[in-house]
């Protein structure tokens, strides 16, 4: 004979168990890479990755590229965005970079990037505005 104790501890099993099945169905946020060029004729262009989560931009490098080989990041030179905050559409980042002076060897790029949409889309139109004020409309595509 079943008791009501004994059904009520089954039912609390069958609970636990429901939960921990349903909790392991749920997807991890997938990371997304967005990836602009900017050429800049016969000098350097400039490379900018950015990765995404949940369309929260938490990582990203600054790439100064070869003017003959834009496409080959990994001939250019690498740099981590730094104090990345966004709000909104808006991205504010640095990078700290080699500077080709004699009295300094390091540079900071200020620079901020406003979307123009959120990243649903496989391209995404945007404005880099460099710490001089410069404003530049760029795009980013999505790494598949």
């Amino acid at each position: 004979m079943i008791t009501l104790k004994y059904l009520a501890m089954l039912s609390s099993v069958v609970i636990i168990v429901l939960a921990i099945s349903l909790t392991s169905c749920v997807a991890d946020p997938v990371s997304k890479e967005w990836i602009s060029i900017i050429p800049n004729g016969d000098k350097p262009g400039i490379g900018i990755v950015l990765t995404e989560t949940s369309g929260l931009v938490n990582s990203g490098f600054f790439y100064i590229l070869d003017p003959n080989d834009l496409q080959t990041f990994s001939k250019g030179r690498r740099y981590k965005l730094a104090e990345i905050k966004q709000t909104g559409q808006i991205i504010r980042c640095g990078a700290t970079v080699d500077d080709d002076s004699i009295y300094t060897k390091t540079k900071t790029l200020d620079m901020t990037i406003s979307f123009q949409s959120d990243f649903h889309a496989n391209q995404v139109n945007a404005t880099l505005k460099s710490g001089d004020g410069q404003l530049r409309p760029i795009v980013f595509s999505n790494k598949k």
